[in-house]
């Protein structure tokens, strides 16, 4: 019998033929990754501030809800923004409504809590973190102007619902229970709010609208042409 005199094959031998990536390939594949993610990138960020939107569109649908239900049983009467006696505000007010139970905490210091949690159904999902806040600031707020005699917070007193605003996304987190429109002092000039540039409002027949700055604007010279006060009516 014939014994073979070649080597025999070893674990881990490796084929002189055989060959890994070169610099130039392993150079192009990263470049092609780079390319892949710069693409992806801006997908990504208007995929964030499209869910951000749809959320906060959700919680402005739910206060507006709950602003209705509590007209309903207080005689055509939305919420005050504000009880000076009792130091009590909207939120506090349809928190019922919304189902939200201090569960044994002080009411205040609960809604207090609620005001400053961007996760909140009172606050936008995008807004700044406690920590980042002036004390007591939310980043929703009723209508301003509803305090002015012609209004009153009643319902009735509303002649198109659908054109007049109820609650709104502030230009900023603030310690105030209200909303105002744009005026000399620019509040929502460089509105931008994760990227997102449309400040979104909730009308009093309870659609939710995404405006341009301009839309807001109490002097009727800086809105457009024929476009209507969003905020009052007299």
């Amino acid at each position: 019998m014939k014994i073979s005199s070649s080597p025999s094959p070893r674990i881990g031998f490796r084929s002189p033929y055989s060959k890994g990536f070169t610099l130039v390939e392993m150079l192009i594949t990263v470049a092609i990754i780079a390319v892949l993610v710069a693409l992806l990138i801006p997908t990504v960020k208007s995929g964030i501030r499209s869910s951000m939107a749809a959320k906060g569109t959700s919680n402005l649908r739910q206060l507006a809800q709950a602003q209705m239900q509590y007209a309903a049983d207080n005689n055509g009467c939305y919420t005050p923004m504000w009880t000076p006696l009792t130091g009590c505000t909207w939120q506090r007010t349809i928190g019922p409504y919304l189902g939200v139970d201090p569960a044994g905490k002080p009411p205040n210091a609960f809604y207090s809590d609620l005001r400053m949690d961007p996760k909140s159904v009172f606050n936008m999902p995008d807004s700044k973190p406690a920590s980042q806040r002036t004390s007591g600031a939310t980043s929703i707020g009723m209508n301003a102007w509803m305090i002015m005699p012609s209004w009153d917070y009643r319902t009735i007193a509303v002649p198109k619902p659908s054109q007049i605003i109820l609650l709104g996304e502030m230009p900023r987190e603030m310690s105030i229970e209200g909303v105002m429109p744009t005026s000399a002092t620019n509040i929502y000039e460089g509105f931008n709010r994760s990227g997102r540039t449309r400040p979104l409002m909730v009308f009093c027949d309870g659609h939710v609208e995404a405006l341009t700055p301009d839309f807001l604007a109490d002097n009727p010279a800086a809105r457009p042409p024929g476009q209507a006060n969003l905020w009052r009516w007299w």
